[in-house]
């Protein structure tokens, strides 16, 4: 009954072609003819469109109806040639809102043919995001005969009410804003407009992983006595011992219930809460467990728990090794320093922490695992230790606003053969030690080689010359103010060469190792 695929590009375009064609048209001879005439069209309210050729719906639209019809009932058989227009009328056209104000769709008439995985025709069925992300969108009537629902094809829809399906579909039945398989055992989508307590049906056994996209307004889940799979904690859903969702409306601190051994992928999804506590059971934490909680800067652990501690607030290692960072929280933001002890930072250990702009790697930390610190598009400055030994495969892939690398080693870094700066920034400079120029631009391993070879990128000696030291004497004169090379205002040294303005007005570098 329930099909999972995911369209390729080439097929969307092909979805949306006879649209972009066709209405960009019909917008222009529209636009025409109101600057010609002068005339005022009065709003349609409503509309009944029979389609007796799939792919024909745009001609039997005007381009006054395509923005102002604000309930439409379509029958006859459309295809996704047409489905791109209805979207485009409930207030989506596929690369953003349009001006479709249509509140209420009916297609309880209509035979829906969409495309599958392989682009063969799939008839009476919703697509993949074919009714995504419509703006103006209240109700829908969903096809008597529809078969199959494909994931994400009414997700993100902010407005979203209510789903109608005629109680003869033997297939699927709808409660509110939420669709479900016949007997409500799988969830097939929850809209977005969803607000406060969402109650779980006592035979739900499962959902699509998709479900519960964009309901950031959800604030607890209950499940109904009898349910034997789903149990609810503190608002948290679980499923089993898993923790499975994780309520979109839950702001500030949510304490993982005791009991829970591990977290589902999707769990924090959209999730608000800006601090998560562990408890003595939870057994894994995998390095995207956290993946969407873009808010979260602080964990505790349990002091029972056999695995995991919490450094600095924000970092996990593991008990057994507590030298390697394991995970950091993914709302860090700003300038972040790792925690003074580690050793190590573990594959995918810091990649959800995209809002860093400055990252200080602390001196003792030898090795920087694959893609460690990957897809950083906020880094800016990067500074990397003396003691690092190892950067294995590409540990900053996607760096691409670095500007600034300070590398500490006098030693070139060894490598498992992988550019560790895969797709990094153009115009960036690595600034190495005195001495290991010649080393840093010949070396393979790393790809610093490469990297000089980007645009505008280089690499440069760390030289003493015109650079003071930070103990270097300065008389009766005092500092007043102290910069970093891109300008920020600094309160205290950072690692790197700092711009230090004094009480005689002179300003001088400082190189702070």
């Amino acid at each position: 009954m329930f099909y999972f695929a995911a369209l390729s590009a080439e097929k969307v375009a092909k979805r949306n072609k006879t649209f972009k064609n066709q209405v960009v048209m019909k917008r222009f001879t529209f636009f025409v003819l109101s600057v010609l005439s002068c005339t005022v069209f009065a709003a349609a309210q409503t509309k009944t469109v029979n389609v007796e050729r799939p792919g024909t719906l745009c001609d039997l639209l005007t381009e006054e109806e395509l923005s102002t019809v604000k309930e439409l009932t379509v029958t006859g058989t459309v295809n996704y040639e047409d489905m791109p227009i209805i979207r485009a009328m409930c207030g989506y056209d596929g690369d953003g809102n349009t001006t479709g104000v249509c509140e209420k769709l009916d297609l309880s008439g209509a035979t829906v043919i969409t495309l599958d995985d392989y682009g063969s025709d799939l008839v009476d069925a919703i697509g993949i995001n074919e009714l995504a992300n419509c703006a103006a969108l209240k109700t829908i009537v969903l096809p008597d005969n529809l078969k199959e629902y494909q994931s994400r094809g009414l997700a993100y829809n902010s407005n979203f009410t209510e789903i109608i399906i005629s109680e003869d579909n033997p297939n699927f039945t709808a409660e509110g804003c939420a669709l479900y398989n016949k007997d409500k055992s799988v969830l097939c989508v929850l809209s977005a407009a969803a607000e406060g307590t969402f109650v779980i049906p006592s035979n739900l056994t499962d959902a699509y992983p998709s479900a519960f996209l964009g309901c950031d307004k959800i604030t607890a889940y209950e499940v109904e006595e009898g349910n034997t799979l789903f149990s609810s904690a503190d608002g948290a859903l679980v499923k089993g011992d898993e923790l499975y969702l994780v309520p979109g409306g839950v702001t500030g601190f949510l304490n993982i219930p005791e009991g829970v051994t591990s977290i589902s992928t999707n769990a924090f999804s959209g999730s608000q809460v800006e601090g998560v506590g562990i408890p003595s059971t939870l057994t894994e934490v995998g390095q995207s467990d956290f993946s969407g909680a873009e808010n979260l800067v602080r964990f505790t652990v349990a002091d029972a728990n056999p695995h995991y501690l919490v450094v600095d607030e924000s970092f996990l290692v593991n008990k057994d090794d507590p030298r390697i960072l394991l995970l950091g929280a993914p709302g860090l933001s700003g300038e972040v320093t790792l925690p003074e002890g580690i050793t190590g930072v573990n594959n995918y250990a810091c990649s959800l922490c995209s809002k860093i702009e400055r990252l200080i790697v602390p001196e003792g930390v030898t090795d920087i695992y694959d893609f460690a610190f990957g897809s950083f598009t906020g880094l800016t400055y990067l500074s990397l230790p003396s003691t690092l030994k190892m950067l294995t495969h590409q540990c900053f892939i996607n760096c691409r606003n670095l500007l600034d690398v300070y590398i500490y080693a006098t030693e070139v870094p060894q490598s498992n053969g992988s550019v560790s700066f895969y797709g990094g920034a153009d115009g960036c400079t690595l600034w190495v030690p005195e001495g290991t120029l010649e080393a840093y631009k010949a070396d393979k391993g790393c790809g610093f080689m490469w990297f000089a070879l980007q645009t505008g990128n280089s690499i440069k000696e760390m030289t003493p010359s015109g650079i003071g030291s930070v103990d270097a004497g300065l008389g009766t004169v005092e500092e007043t103010a102290r910069y970093t090379l891109d300008g920020r205002r600094i309160e205290k040294p950072v690692r790197g060469v700092n711009i230090v303005r004094f009480s005689d007005g002179s300003t001088r570098k400082e190189l702070v190792k």
